[in-house]
């Protein structure tokens, strides 16, 4: 179990993952190393429809309008044990808009945020209870002019992870939700996924949906929300969206390059969806794992006929009293005292 999901896929931080709504961009660890972790993981988005209707249709957004978006994100884990971690993260966002061929931008620090994970269940399927609380740095205003770069909400997430292995194959479902502090109404999130691993690669996919619970704020109104994405982000439904939906896949591979640091890269996209975008993602993830000690094999030497002419001995010890002061003798496999074995080789040496 210790190279299930090499990274970073894993109980990881959460940054605000695009289209995701919050969630990792790839599924996390169900296992890690007591101790400190650092990494990095991201995304690149790129998106030029939107789905208005549930039923797979999209609509191009107009005069050629496209959205893009870079997130990276810097995070820390620390585990006190096999059962119980913490971590903490910052997530920073770069959005491009090009509406009727004038393009702008945004880089910002979009926001910060903590959590923990905690194994409840581990016997037959391992159970994991991931909970965060992301405070947003990019507020939304109705009067905004430059590109937004996530929902700009605060929110608190909690998930459920089960994971099984079979082999090597590893089977993995979760549900969760979103509640956000004000504005946007909460999410409902579940998603069914497998991977394929070996001692340093590994494989996989998933399938996750995403339905809004609840009522928006401005769900009788949605025009006070499209007023703001049609002036900023270009008609883009990436962000900011009112009563979204969505359904996406996400294919992905890992490799260990060293006992302690691990890769994996990722491709997202979307396959259904109502008032949000159409995209899709390319990912990535690094990780360090400093709790990961190198195992060391030990070898020993073997001392053969050719080298010394005889067959190796194991010694045995006589002791006929355990308070007396002589040496005990040693004999070898052929019941001979070691001693003469020893005398007969110094003479043979002489000899020759």
């Amino acid at each position: 179990m210790s190279r299930l999901l090499f990274l970073l896929l894993l109980v990881s931080p959460t940054a605000v993952w695009a289209h995701s709504f919050g969630r990792d961009p790839l599924p996390p660890s169900p296992v890690w190393s007591k101790g400190i972790e650092f990494g990095t993981q991201g995304f690149y988005l790129l998106s030029e429809s939107n789905y208005i209707t549930a039923g797979g249709e999209f609509e191009r957004l107009p005069n050629e309008n496209d959205i893009s978006a870079l997130g990276i994100e810097l995070f820390a884990n620390y585990s006190f044990n096999r059962d119980f971690r913490i971590n903490a993260y910052g997530a920073i966002n770069r959005v491009a808009v090009t509406d009727q061929g004038v393009s702008t931008s945004n880089f910002t620090m979009e926001g910060i945020g903590g959590g923990l994970s905690y194994v409840v269940w581990k016997k037959y399927v391992r159970v994991i209870f991931k909970g965060k609380f992301h405070y947003t740095l990019d507020d939304v205003s109705y009067d905004r002019t430059d590109p937004l770069t996530a929902d700009g909400i605060s929110y608190v997430l909690p998930e459920l992870y089960l994971y099984k292995k079979l082999g090597r194959v590893i089977l993995f479902t979760n549900l969760g939700a979103r509640f956000p502090t004000e504005g946007l109404a909460s999410h409902l999130f579940w998603g069914i996924g497998s991977s394929f691993q070996t001692k340093k690669f590994q494989f996989g996919a998933q399938l996750r949906g995403t339905s809004f619970i609840g009522v928006d704020e401005f769900t009788l109104t949605p025009s006070v929300r499209t007023d703001v994405t049609d002036r900023v982000n270009g008609t883009s439904l990436l962000y900011y969206a009112p009563d979204p939906e969505l359904l996406d896949i996400t294919l992905w591979g890992g490799m260990k390059i060293r006992h302690n640091l691990s890769i994996a890269l990722g491709f997202n996209s979307t396959i259904d969806g109502k008032n949000s975008a159409n995209s899709s993602s390319f990912l990535f993830a690094l990780r360090y794992d400093m709790g990961k000690k190198k195992k060391f094999r030990k070898r020993t030497s073997r001392v053969t006929e050719e080298d010394f002419k005889i067959e190796s001995r194991t010694e045995k010890i006589s002791v006929d009293d355990e308070d007396s002061f002589t040496t005990p003798t040693r004999f070898g496999d052929d019941g001979m005292p070691l001693e003469d074995t020893e005398q007969m080789l110094e003479d043979r040496i002489n000899r020759n």
